[in-house]
């Protein structure tokens, strides 16, 4: 049967992070199957649900698969992976949760055409690298927009910038 020692990450981790994934081969009577060269596949159990899933293989050697620097780059959970050997079966490793990862982007929703003295309401939102919306920050250390937008009157363009500086920061 095959057995693990390392199934993927425990606990919460990171988007940003990437982690090693060991599985180890067992005999009838529970030794490391050092002699064991089986092909081993894994793959996420959250992510074959929905899609088709072949996953990645990689050969034992002394017992021993090794699938080094894995990444789960879409936050949530739990997440488990799941390895298989053709003839030795299939085991299941301890459920993780990914979160999102440090802040990489700001963006803006709610911005039209804007009239002149108009109230607008924009949305800021802030991403990790991986798209996962970041909602983590302590209060007061979230991101900020400052600055002002003009509209240029179109009997005057040169008079002012059509827009003039907004920048965003982290916190």
């Amino acid at each position: 049967d095959v057995c693990s020692s390392d199934l993927g990450p425990s606990g919460d981790r990171s988007a940003d992070t990437t982690f090693d994934v060991a599985v180890t081969l067992y005999d009838r009577y529970e030794n490391v199957a050092v002699d064991s060269e089986a092909l081993v596949t894994i793959h996420v159990d959250a992510f074959c649900q929905a899609n088709p899933c072949n996953g990645d293989s990689t050969t034992a050697t002394a017992g021993v698969a090794l699938f080094p620097e894995r990444a789960v780059r879409t936050a949530g959970g739990p997440y488990r992976y799941v390895a298989a050997s053709q003839g030795l079966g299939e085991t299941t490793g301890s459920a993780f949760t990914i979160t999102p990862g440090a802040l990489a982007s700001l963006s803006l929703d709610g911005i039209a055409d804007l009239t002149a003295g108009a109230t607008i309401s924009v949305t800021v939102r802030a991403a990790d690298a991986w798209g996962n919306a970041k909602t983590d920050y302590p209060a007061g250390s979230g991101p900020t927009l400052e600055g002002t937008a003009f509209v240029a009157s179109p009997a005057c363009l040169a008079c002012e910038p059509p827009i003039a500086s907004v920048s965003a920061t982290s916190g």
